[in-house]
């Protein structure tokens, strides 16, 4: 009797040993198409040298389309990246901060704040994207097993702690690329800016931005999940500065006046950017490929300017391009600008 407990012991045992194996391997690698280049930058943001980055911009898709780190490098010699994810919720960038101060302690994070407005995200973008991608942390295991907010129940945590269990039904169109990602990172040149070239214009200029009298409230639960971003920057002796990239589609005035408010009262920056279009040159015509969502390249070309002036008056961050330890950067920026090249041939040609 005691042999069999304990064979079946062994058995299951073993055969949760083969789903962890294979877990990886079943996971989307999510590395090109639109919503797609995630998984090349959390994977490659693992792959940067341990406290290595100066500056580290976080957030939601709006961020990694609204930023370019190597323009930054080229021009200024800030080392810095997007650790972000689609369509994150407040209590997901909290864990994401987490897990990224477990590899980088940067003098300045830099969040997008988009996602204050709503909580109705769809939750494959925002938790399967950001988890499936993050290795396995005692912050993975805080988020999906401990924090109610989630409000998964034990099939779920389960298919997080095996990823199998929810991609199974790809056993079909596994490739190559599943196996050569499965285990190891990814250098990722572009440092988590997602480029795409394409125009769809917004051809209402700044009206989204006109005072309404319309108000707006942050839900407590985004609140809760802020406050706790906000003091863990203190705590580490951050500076912490909430932006606002442009989006015509998701912003408005009443949540500016709000995020206002509120970095007044936690004495912590905010800029908001939907502010400074005029300054910036923008033109919702020809900077955004949705149609005012996000940010094509020529709009994060602007975005990043702006917001490399702002840094390199206000902080002094070091130059790390005379660094051998960076020596790397100046191919990533080769590969950048010719990946670069190529996207607006392309959208020229088509």
């Amino acid at each position: 009797m005691i042999k069999k407990v304990l064979a079946i012991i062994i058995y299951c045992f073993l055969f949760l040993i083969l789903l962890f194996i294979l877990s990886p391997i079943f996971v989307p690698k999510w590395r090109d198409g639109d919503n797609n280049y995630i998984g090349s930058s959390v994977r490659g943001f693992y792959n940067e040298k341990k406290n290595s980055l100066d500056v580290l911009f976080m957030g939601n898709s709006d961020m990694y389309r609204g930023i370019i780190p190597i323009e930054l490098w080229d021009k200024y010699g800030i080392a810095s990246y997007a650790y972000t994810s689609p369509s994150q919720l407040m209590w997901t960038g909290y864990y994401i901060l987490q897990e990224t101060l477990m590899y980088q302690h940067p003098k300045i994070i830099v969040y997008n704040i988009d996602h204050i407005g709503s909580d109705k995200y769809d939750l494959y973008q925002n938790y399967r994207k950001a988890f499936d991608n993050m290795k396995w942390s005692k912050n993975k295991f805080k988020a999906i097993m401990l924090d109610d907010v989630y409000e998964f129940d034990l099939w779920e945590k389960l298919s997080y702690i095996f990823p199998i269990l929810y991609y199974h039904n790809r056993w079909n169109k596994l490739s190559g690329e599943d196996f050569k990602y499965a285990y190891s990172d990814e250098h990722c040149s572009h440092k988590g800016y997602d480029l795409i070239a394409k125009i769809k214009p917004y051809n209402n200029g700044d009206l989204y931005m006109e005072n309404r009298d319309e108000t707006f409230e942050m839900e407590d639960r985004v609140k809760k999940y802020l406050d706790k971003f906000v003091d863990k920057c203190k705590k580490e002796n951050i500076e912490l500065i909430l932006v606002e990239v442009p989006s015509a589609d998701s912003w408005d005035l009443a949540k500016s006046k709000t995020m206002t408010e509120y970095a007044k009262t936690k004495g912590i920056k905010f800029i908001d950017l939907n502010l400074h279009l005029d300054e910036m040159k923008f033109d919702w015509k020809k900077d955004t490929p949705d149609g005012g969502d996000h940010l094509n390249i020529y709009g994060a070309e602007k975005v990043t300017k702006y917001i490399g002036e702002y840094l390199s008056s206000n902080y002094k961050l070091p130059d790390r391009r005379k660094n051998k330890d960076y020596s790397i950067w100046y191919k990533d920026s080769r590969i950048f600008h010719k990946d670069v090249e190529n996207a607006k041939k392309e959208v020229q040609n088509n």
